[in-house]
């Protein structure tokens, strides 16, 4: 039972680098991808706000570990879409979905 446990713990923790490591090396500037337009058209200190406020300014390493720990606690981050907490969205598809019969 604990050997199973263990493993799983295993799997989960190597799944989370992974899905870490892959955003991380992705192609492109995520503020780019956030702002939605060239970061030419937006001031280098709109820019740097961005960042600060992301935290991609921080080592990635420090990053993995605020990312953990915050989903750890339930906390998904913040749509790009709505701007609303993730852990939100989840529950209202969810209630729309029952609601609607499907």
């Amino acid at each position: 039972m604990w050997e199973r446990l263990i493993g799983s713990l295993l799997t989960l923790g190597l799944a989370s680098r992974i899905s870490f490591l892959a955003v991380e090396v992705a192609p492109g500037d995520r503020v780019e991808l956030l702002v939605g337009a060239p970061s030419r058209e937006k001031s280098q200190e709109a820019l740097a706000r961005i960042r600060q406020r992301h935290g991609l300014e921080r080592p990635a390493a420090i990053r993995y570990l605020g990312w953990l720990c915050a989903t750890l606690r339930g906390n998904l981050g913040v749509s790009v879409r709505t701007n609303r907490p993730i852990g939100e969205e989840v529950k209202l598809q969810k209630f729309c979905k029952n609601t609607n019969g499907s």
